[in-house]
This record gives C-alpha cells, structure tokens and sequence, in this order.
C-alpha cells in the first residue's frame, strides 16, 4: 500500500494546471477513428472542431458508409469549425482482415492526410477535448521531434453508484502512473508524433498486423529505445457511459486482455502484485476483527486513506464516503478482471471479435451484429 501511494504521489506532483503552450505550432493532421454514433461521439468530434490550434486538419474514418456514426460526420462536416481547421474530410477504411479495425482505420486515415504536414495527432473519437488540448498535445513535438506525446483522461462520476466512481478510481490510478518517470506509455486516445517518426517505426506495416494500437506501440518505442513524453495538461474528459459494473469490468478485461497479449511479463508481475494486496487486505481485515490487531487495522486504515486521499487530484470526484467504498471494490474487480483476461481466447468489441495467435498474428472473426460489444466472452 505504501510503495503504491508512494507511485502515485509521484505522479501526483507532475500535475500542473492547464497554461498557454510554448513554441510555434507547426501544421497537424488529426486522424479520429469513429465506430458507431452516440451523443458522446459527436460531443467529442464537436470539441475536435472547435479546437484553437492555428493550422490543423481533422481525418475521421470509418470502416463503411453503413456505421451508425457516418449521418453525425456528414452533418459536422458542414457545421461551423474554429478558423485554424484548414481541412475536414470522412473516408472510409473497409473491413480489417489482419489487424483491428480501429488500427486499420488509423492508416487509412494517415494515408487520406495531407503529406505536407509534419505532425501527425490521434484521438477517439468519444472523449471531450478541452479548449487548447490539440496544441498542447503536439507543442513538445518542437524540442523532441523523435518522442511520441501522450495525453490521457479522467472520467467524471456524475451518475450515481460506486461503479462509476471505481471506473473513474481506476483510470485516475492509470492517469497518475502514467506521469511517473519511467512508466509512460503511448495512450490511443490521444497521441502525436511526427510524420517521420512514424516513417521510422514503420508504424504502416506494424500497425497493420496488430490487436491494439497503443499497448504494442508501447511495445515498438521500447524495442527501438525511443521515448515517450506524458504531457499532463492534455487531459481529456470522458463520459461514464451507463456507470455500470459490467461496462466496468469489460473495459478493465480489454486493457488486461492487451497487457497480457503485448507484455505478459508486466500482465504477470501487475496481477501478482495486485492478488497479493487484495489477499493481504482480506487477511488483514480477519485480524483486525478476530484478534484486534493493531498493524492490520493500520493497513485497512492506510488503503482507505490512500483512496480518499486521491480525490484531492480528480476534478469532480463525488462524496468522499462513495470514493472510499469504491477504492476497495476497484482492488476487487481489478484482481477479478485480471483473472478473466488470462483465460480470454477471443475479443468482442463492437461486433468484431479478435483472437491473438502465440506469434502475435491477429485473426478477426466478424459478426452481423455491430452493435453488440462490449461483452468479453471467454
């Protein structure tokens, strides 16, 4: 608990409020993969738009014509835009065959951009992009043209239940590691690199045969030792969804299902460590009522603190009492979801569902039913 806390107070102190970015901002070409339409979705393509960065365009791609989300495209396409959108097309990627989709349309998109610009941005498409973030997100660029830039994203509990506060626990635990020196990864909700970066890693031909784009990303930077530049005022705002345990614990097993498949040493160094806590917690709580043990009520007492603790850095963290109760039940569905990924042999996420060979090779099976997707079937 203390070596955690020390992690995440590490984290913590690289925190600094939202300033003006340094440095000229040269031209973007902002690639947004977009499956499926909702309020989110067009709330986040919205805030894309309406970005104040002096010379960018925006790519949005989508498998076919037929995703639920090209009507909203075709109606942002011709709304008002901030002046520096130079440039905002929909193309389409087509079915992915050997790789994920999202990845397949992350190329496409790198292809329909304009060559001329230097720097290449992603972002989903789902997540609220404050005033600013885009020239944020690309300013270090300037100094470290070789670094890939990477943002991140809170969740904000509005909706009530300790499942949304665990989920918006849980990615807060991820955000704040995120900025520990050393454990920054590439997030896929929000990067940037330059276009001769993205030459070097031969991310064309990598991207095209992998499960995931930023874990194995992540994976990439390491093997060619290039760095990765976590830049804390990026932070983008995400909708809880339905706030459910389900939606919950789906998208934990995904992120667990990615560590294990791109680095299953780290997948099992987190999972011993996280069982580990959870098991002495438990003995712990059977100490503290059975034998009146000081030090094990000083551990219950220490993990609840560090839960409560964390509100102080998320910006609207909800009642203190929800916030505790869900930093026990995140230790649980963590250690629950941990478990589940190792026994995943396929993925479903939007009607797509994808199973990783031992070599890496990435076979999609497609169903009718796009719709259906955030289930984790073993």
């Amino acid at each position: 608990v203390l070596a955690l806390a020390a992690l995440l107070l590490a984290g913590a102190r690289r925190m600094r409020p939202r300033g003006e970015p340094a440095g000229p901002a040269v031209p973007v070409s902002l690639v947004v993969p977009v499956a499926g339409g909702s309020g989110a979705t067009a709330a986040g393509l919205a805030s894309l738009l309406a970005q104040d960065h002096p010379d960018f365009e925006i790519v949005l791609v989508t498998e076919d014509d037929a995703d639920d989300a090209v009507p909203g495209i075709r109606a942002l396409l011709t709304a008002p835009a901030a002046g520096g959108c130079r440039r905002r097309i929909h193309v389409t990627a087509g079915p992915a065959a050997a790789c994920a989709q999202k990845n397949l349309n992350l190329l496409a998109g790198v292809r329909a951009s304009e060559p001329g610009r230097p720097v290449l941005a992603f972002c989903d498409a789902g997540h609220l992009a404050p005033a600013g973030w885009l020239r944020r997100l690309t300013a270090p660029l300037a100094d470290e043209p070789g670094a890939v830039v990477t943002g991140y994203h809170d969740i904000r509990p509005v909706l009530p239940g300790v499942a949304c506060a665990g989920r918006a626990l849980t990615v807060l635990v991820l955000r704040l590691l995120q900025l520990v020196p050393g454990l920054a990864q590439p997030w896929g909700g929000a990067m940037a690199m330059t276009r001769s970066t993205f030459v070097t890693l031969d991310l064309d031909g990598f991207w095209s045969t992998q499960v995931v784009d930023d874990v194995s990303l992540a994976r990439r930077l390491r093997e060619r030792g290039a760095r990765v530049l976590a830049v804390p005022e990026t932070t983008m705002s995400t909708p809880p969804g339905s706030g459910g345990l389900r939606e919950w614990a789906g998208w934990l097993t995904r992120q667990l299902y990615f560590l294990r498949v791109v680095f299953p040493l780290s997948w099992v160094v987190g999972g011993l460590l996280g069982w580990s806590m959870a098991l002495l917690l438990a003995a712990a709580v059977g100490l503290a009522v059975a034998a009146a043990s000081v030090p094990a009520a000083a551990a219950l007492v220490a993990f609840t603190a560090l839960a409560v603790a964390l509100r102080r850095v998320h910006p609207e963290p909800g009642p203190a009492a929800r916030w505790a109760a869900a930093g026990w039940v995140a230790l649980v569905v963590g250690c629950v979801c941990h478990a589940r990924s190792g026994f995943l042999r396929r993925l479903v996420w939007r009607g797509i569902a994808y199973g990783v060979a031992a070599d890496g090779s990435v076979r999609v099976f497609r169903s009718r039913d796009r719709s259906s997707s955030t289930r984790v079937p073993s």
